[in-house]
């Protein structure tokens, strides 16, 4: 696994160098192909790598993806258009490459820069075509939804140049539009996941400041009980990649408190109702020389996924904690005690 791990980050670090030499103005070819395609006769403008390849149109729908209605139970539906992470790019024409193998300057080119590849299979047939191209093999990490997937992108990677080596194609003919995998539409449906922020209530609530007071049991919960987000991303004829979030608990920190973690979303309070997340306060705002303690609730969730309605396990990374803090008046009741009468 580690010798997988490496050989991925290394090919990641390969093409993003190619990407910054495709932005320094080599051609797209070039820069991927280990210079087996002459020099450019003209740069590319600046910035049009990510949008130079195919574009996927992904179907986006559910209760809890980004800019929808969270916790709706079920948010409608939008498209994104997600630059494809691999495509096939149009390099030089058939008589162009015929010259610059023939003219012997691929050789020098090659001296200079320690490759020895050969030609491309079959270019003497295309000596005499200026219109159609080959097409070379392009993959940009930077369209990889998720950056930190690595072994997601080298997959991808994998399988979509073990599908797609270099071809000539005459002028009318197009290449094929670039794979959708499972592990592409996860990405999008993660990317575009939008969890709720936790908001916090308390009892005792003391008339006036809404505060509670010290060395009393603090009733805390979530007013807005978590409920399970998930959003799916689809492509016809390529399936569904649904990625579900539940919660998983809560974790309550106050300056000068001991953390305090619970399992639940904490029970709100009632006549009858038995607390199941409690803090006791252990000193006054005043004390930190605040009007009120900040206390900060941080949710939990834990989420996995499905392909085309299949289990898949738990996602690669899971969400992070999602936090929100409510101002509590802490206030403590003083007493005086006198000697019996």
């Amino acid at each position: 696994m580690k010798t997988r791990v490496r050989r991925v980050m290394a090919l990641t670090a390969l093409l993003t160098t190619s990407v910054i030499v495709l932005l320094s103005g080599a051609t797209s070819a070039s820069a991927y192909t280990r210079n087996t395609s002459p020099p450019p006769t003209t740069a590319p403008a600046a910035g049009t790598v990510a949008t130079s390849g195919q574009v996927i149109t992904v179907m986006v729908s559910g209760s809890g993806y980004a800019g929808g209605s969270s916790g709706s139970g079920g948010g409608g539906a939008f498209s994104v258009g997600v630059p494809a992470p691999c495509w096939m790019s149009a390099a030089e024409t058939g008589s162009a490459y015929y010259q610059w193998v023939a003219s012997g300057q691929m050789s020098r080119d090659m001296r200079h820069s320690g490759d020895s590849l050969s030609p491309r299979q079959g270019y003497a047939g295309h000596k005499n075509d200026g219109k159609g191209q080959w097409w070379v093999p392009i993959c940009d990490p930077g369209n990889w939804p998720n950056p930190s997937d690595f072994l997601g992108f080298g997959r991808y990677v994998d399988q979509f140049w073990a599908a797609h080596p270099v071809v000539y194609l005459p002028a009318a003919q197009t290449p094929p539009a670039p794979p959708v995998t499972p592990e592409l539409l996860r990405a999008v449906a993660i990317k575009n996941l939008r969890l709720p922020d936790p908001r916090l209530d308390w009892n005792p609530k003391r008339l006036g400041t809404q505060g509670t007071l010290v060395n009393l049991d603090t009733w805390l919960w979530l007013d807005n009980p978590p409920a399970t987000e998930s959003v799916t991303a689809a492509v016809a004829g390529s399936g569904a990649a649904t990625v579900t979030a539940r919660f998983a608990g809560m974790d309550i920190t106050a300056p000068g408190e001991s953390p305090l973690s619970c399992a639940g979303p904490g029970t709100a309070y009632s006549v009858g109702a038995h607390p199941t997340c409690v803090l006791v306060f252990a000193r006054a705002s005043s004390a930190l020389g605040l009007a009120a303690t900040p206390v900060t609730a941080a949710a939990r969730w834990s989420a996995t996924w499905t392909f085309n309605g299949a289990g898949q396990g738990p996602i690669p990374t899971q969400p992070a904690p999602v936090a929100a803090t409510a101002n509590i008046a802490v206030d403590e009741v003083q007493t005086l005690v006198t000697g019996a009468q």
